[in-house]
């Protein structure tokens, strides 16, 4: 099975969360920094929505290719904006897991400030020269 098969196979295996990130996005490579040592997700995986596996499994799952958001693949479904970070919150490590109570929000309010953050990413944030994924460990990749 592939690093592209993602969900739990037929024999209960658990596969990886996927992680797609813009990775010229210093916000987002900010997050994934933060967000790895408090994950309690030991199958989770990060890859660039830039690169050409990201490209395949967008299409596998029928989510546009953008960089203005952040997916998560997980147990063959495919997450986007504010519910792929809430995804991520609750697979995180006390006091941070509280985050993902914001879910229970209305999606078109949380949306909202996602894509405005999205928006304004590069003008508040700015941009990296290369992608955080080359410094974290090698499971990761």
């Amino acid at each position: 099975m592939s690093d592209l098969e993602i969900h739990k196979n037929n024999r209960g295996i658990q596969q990886k969360t996927l992680v797609l990130f813009d990775g010229v996005c210093r916000l987002c490579n900010n997050f994934i920094a933060f967000y790895d040592p408090i994950s309690t997700n030991d199958s989770i995986r990060y890859i660039p929505l830039s690169s050409p596996e990201a490209k395949e499994l967008l299409g596998k799952h029928s989510v546009s290719h953008s960089l203005d958001t952040v997916v998560v693949i997980e147990n063959g479904a495919a997450y986007v904006r504010s519910k792929a970070f809430f995804t991520l919150m609750r697979q995180s490590k006390w006091p941070w897991k509280l985050v993902s109570l914001f879910q229970f929000l209305p999606v078109n309010i949380t949306d909202v400030i996602y894509k405005w953050i999205a928006k304004h990413r590069y003008s508040i944030f700015g941009k990296v020269d290369q992608c955080i994924i080359n410094q974290l460990p090698e499971r990761k990749k």
